[in-house]
């Protein structure tokens, strides 16, 4: 992603002093799904059309129903910073989790934005971008149409704030002190279109 975009996804978060908090969460292959491939980084992930590796599936750590992953970093204390990088995605979920969220139900208990554990931002194949907190469909918060957007986690003040490269700051109420992952749902759309990157929020 080019200087000049992520410094446009930054746009809205005002007097954030960025340090080693900015390094972005890398993906954790013990937790995705097969059919997604994660790169060697941790940083770029693609849903292929079959399975990727021959990973016990029962993993408790996995989603084994969902194609869904979660980072190798746990979060609890401290803020923390990323850049999501969804314009070669046609249609996503991307946020937060707590570690406690459940991971092998093909329900709402593990499905990203559709529980009071995990807290996320939508992609819809239409360019619609929507909050998802685990309220209703027709409740949620429609943002306006961004290829990236930065991520500014406060686990002490129990707040996510998720900006666009337009639009207004949407920021999510999450308990304070649990512990979190970043996490990543990709959904149905043209292989073509099906990767998302995350990278540093730069200064």
């Amino acid at each position: 992603m080019a200087a000049a975009d992520v410094d446009d996804a930054a746009a809205g978060i005002d007097d954030v002093a960025l340090d080693d908090a900015n390094a972005p969460p890398t993906m954790d292959p013990n937790t995705a799904h097969l059919q997604l491939k994660i790169s060697e980084d941790g940083l770029t992930v693609t849903r292929m059309n079959n399975p990727e590796g021959n990973a016990p599936q029962e993993d408790p750590r996995r989603f084994s129903h969902l194609i869904q992953v979660a980072s190798r970093e746990m979060y609890s204390t401290g803020s923390h910073y990323w850049v999501v990088d969804v314009s070669s995605c046609a249609s996503c979920r991307f946020g937060i989790c707590s570690e406690s969220m459940i991971r092998n139900s093909t329900t709402h208990e593990s499905r990203l934005g559709e529980n009071d554990k995990s807290w996320c931002i939508e992609k819809r194949k239409t360019g619609e971008y929507v909050a998802c907190d685990g309220k209703e469909k027709k409740d949620r918060n429609k943002l306006v149409d961004s290829g990236q957007f930065a991520l500014l986690l406060d686990c002490d003040e129990g707040k996510l704030t998720c900006v666009g490269k337009r639009g207004q700051p949407y920021v999510f109420n999450i308990p304070k002190g649990i512990r979190v992952r970043a996490a990543l749902a990709i959904l149905d759309g043209p292989l073509a279109r099906k990767t998302v990157r995350f990278c540093p929020l730069l200064p």
